[in-house]
């Protein structure tokens, strides 16, 4: 089973040894061509950010590396999720089973291993970036995400990511590949709403709950109950290759 997640906009520096570099930097070094030909304007245009973002990005670019002496991936986002996921707790067997079952999408990385050796960075997979002949990110990534979670899921991908990520996952799904999407709804006043941010924090907390008790059988997840957030047998669908596992939180009063 594998596990995938999205990536953060925001980073923090973590010192570690024994990383590895990213398995699809190939891709990654065309990506980054590209993006060091445009100017900070041409960047604050693309990614519709500020002045101050596209010159911190601008600059991150220009001197660019891919090498192990950056920081692992799993510590270095550090966005509402990742500070669910809080890998700071995993101890060595939590991130043995993290670097077997967790992936992190990436706009300019592709495929992340929690253990991969990531620079800083600014690149949503939605950005409408041409790298000839292809007018986008999906396209330049085509099936090659997809492909590279299935050769490491024996079957069964989870999908515990934003809809921008997992769209680069879904269409290329073959009839021998189960694929769950784990849902967080908020109950009120009768209705059900999914909040972002409370979605964020509890696929982190999903991710933390599926290192930590070591899951990997797809079935367990429906046992998730944190955050005050249980599992729906009744909002849940069951189809044969793509599953929805529905999960409610009565909001507070």
């Amino acid at each position: 089973m594998i596990v995938f997640i999205s990536p953060a906009k925001t980073f923090k520096s973590y010192q570690q040894e024994g990383l590895q570099i990213p398995t699809m930097v190939d891709f990654s070094k065309k990506i980054l061509k590209k993006l060091q030909i445009l100017s900070a304007d041409d960047l604050k245009t693309l990614m519709k950010v500020n002045d101050k973002i596209a010159l911190l990005n601008y600059d991150r670019f220009k001197n660019f590396k891919f090498d192990k002496k950056g920081s692992p991936a799993i510590f270095s986002y550090d966005g509402i999720q990742y500070k669910s996921i809080n890998p700071s707790s995993f101890n060595n067997d939590d991130i043995d089973f993290a670097q077997n079952n967790i992936r992190i999408l990436s706009g300019l990385y592709g495929v992340l291993s929690p253990m991969d050796s990531i620079y800083p960075y600014r690149l949503e997979m939605m950005t409408k970036l041409e790298i000839s002949p292809f007018k986008n990110l999906y396209e330049f990534w085509d099936d090659s995400i997809y492909s590279s979670l299935n050769s490491d899921s024996d079957g069964v991908i989870v999908n515990l990511a934003s809809d921008e990520y997992s769209k680069s996952v879904k269409k290329y799904l073959d009839s021998d590949t189960k694929y769950i999407t784990c849902i967080f709804k908020i109950e009120k006043n009768d209705k059900l709403k999914v909040e972002s941010t409370a979605s964020k924090k509890a696929r982190g907390l999903m991710v933390n709950y599926i290192v930590k008790n070591k899951i990997s059988d797809y079935h367990k997840l429906k046992d998730f109950n944190l955050d005050g957030f249980e599992f729906s047998e009744d909002l849940s669908t069951f189809g044969e290759q793509k599953i929805e596992y529905i999960f409610i939180k009565k909001a507070e009063k």
